[in-house]
């Protein structure tokens, strides 16, 4: 029995490791992307940690204290002390040696305090409120940042799939090519040197499809890690499915600029806690102490319990001397100095970008456009060089380079239609994370 859940678990271990996750669409790759990445998880921890200092912001706000402090004290010799003798009946100007204390003292004592007045640490609270802010955006970007790999390695897949089947029907006509160079050949109507580069070309083609296919798994590899996970994964979309008509696209993100004016308000709220800590705290002081005085043992019961008790109102202030204070201010100071310049090329640098991911997709189509163009053109010079080999009027060379041409066209179609699909999915990522 035993034996057979050792099977049983090895085969559903084999069975979870053979899994393949296939994706027909972009979406369903940034999907596992976002809900298994690592960096996901990281945003995740991040949030509770930035939710947990506004929860620390408030109680440091008051900053409550309850200190407690027991000690137990033999003073195994107690002090001598001279005492006049004629408090005692003696005679005038001399003294009696007397030994005055207790030997064994248990003290304990609670002091509980608060403060009502703290600048500085009411400060912080809006501080920490930005910071949880910031965190948030902090984890869009890092999830935008995220798609953007995603969406590249997604479309070069698909651009290296494309090239592949590009390659394998080339595949096919440069073997075509081959067998009628060597019935040529056969019949003597060419040399061995043609017949020698038909078979160049064909090895051309078989290493081309091998490069292209280590570059698949490669990005596959890629996309694996990007996901975070184990199992092996699978694009079924085609790319020649991909639309490439002229959309009107506009790049309104602005998920950059809304983070660095966030970046802006937290350096501005540090350097105003900064300022605030320089002022003075009023707090509230208590202490409590019971004590148990005894010449026979600690905790003697024959001896009462003496309880004391005070409160007062403290007024604390550092002298604007404070080195580190003073350091604290200026660095904050600096600190929102800079981030008000970055804020400031960020707006305007995001501004280029957005009309720059505009001017990449028009680029992108207008090329598509061309290259389909060249593509008609060189399968026509193809197929007219093809047929006058057959027919012994073009030399073998000029349908080599024919074929050759019609091949880098052809993929040239390729990867202007993947580069489309990429430009306007980079669009639409920017456009809907805010």
């Amino acid at each position: 029995m035993k034996r057979y859940y050792i099977h049983i678990t090895l085969l559903l271990a084999c069975s979870a490791q053979g899994q393949t996750t296939e994706f027909k669409t972009l979406q369903e790759a940034l999907t596992l992307a976002e809900q298994s990445s690592y960096t996901a998880k990281l945003a995740k921890e991040q949030k509770e940690l930035a939710r947990t200092t506004v929860i620390s912001a408030y109680g440091n706000s008051l900053n409550p204290k309850i200190p407690v402090t027991a000690s137990i004290t033999d003073n195994a010799k107690l002090p001598v002390s001279f005492i006049p003798a004629e408090a005692f009946g003696g005679p005038a100007g001399s003294f009696r040696q007397l030994t005055m204390g207790q030997q064994y003292i248990t003290l304990l004592n609670v002091a509980p305090q608060f403060d009502i007045i703290n600048f500085g640490n009411l400060a912080k609270i809006k501080s920490a409120k930005v910071n949880e802010e910031v965190t948030e955006s902090n984890s869009l970007v890092t999830k935008k940042n995220l798609f953007d790999q995603v969406n590249a390695c997604y479309h070069n897949i698909l651009s290296f799939q494309a090239q592949i089947e590009v390659l394998q029907q080339n595949q096919l006509k440069a073997d075509s090519i081959w067998s009628i160079v060597k019935n040529k050949y056969e019949q003597g109507l060419v040399r061995k040197q043609d017949l020698n580069d038909a078979e160049i070309n064909k090895i051309t083609i078989i290493d081309k499809i091998e490069q292209a296919t280590l570059n698949l798994e490669q990005q596959y590899l890629s996309l694996q890690t990007l996901c975070d996970t184990e199992g092996s994964l699978k694009v079924s979309q085609s790319l020649w499915q991909a639309q490439t008509q002229n959309e009107n696209l506009k790049a309104s993100s602005d998920l950059v600029v809304r983070n660095a004016e966030l970046q802006k308000a937290f350096a501005s709220a540090e350097y105003g806690a900064a300022k605030w800590a320089n002022m003075p705290t009023l707090s509230f002081v208590t202490s409590l102490n019971w004590q148990n005085n005894s010449n026979k043992k600690f905790f003697d019961e024959n001896q009462k319990w003496i309880q004391s008790n005070f409160w007062s109102l403290r007024l604390s202030w550092d002298f604007p001397t404070n080195i580190n204070k003073l350091t604290s201010m200026k660095t904050s100071q600096i600190n929102y100095r800079i981030a008000k310049i970055q804020a400031d090329h960020i707006a305007l640098q995001n501004k280029t970008q957005n009309e720059q991911l505009e001017k990449d997709y028009t680029k992108a189509q207008a090329q598509y456009s061309n290259y389909e163009k060249i593509y008609k053109l060189k399968e026509e010079n193809y197929l007219k060089s093809k047929n006058q080999f057959e027919a012994n009027i073009l030399a073998l060379d000029k349908l080599l380079l024919a074929h050759n041409d019609l091949l880098m066209s052809q993929i040239n179609v390729a990867t202007s239609l993947a580069n489309i699909s990429f430009t306007k999915s980079k669009i639409e990522i920017n456009n809907q994370i805010k």
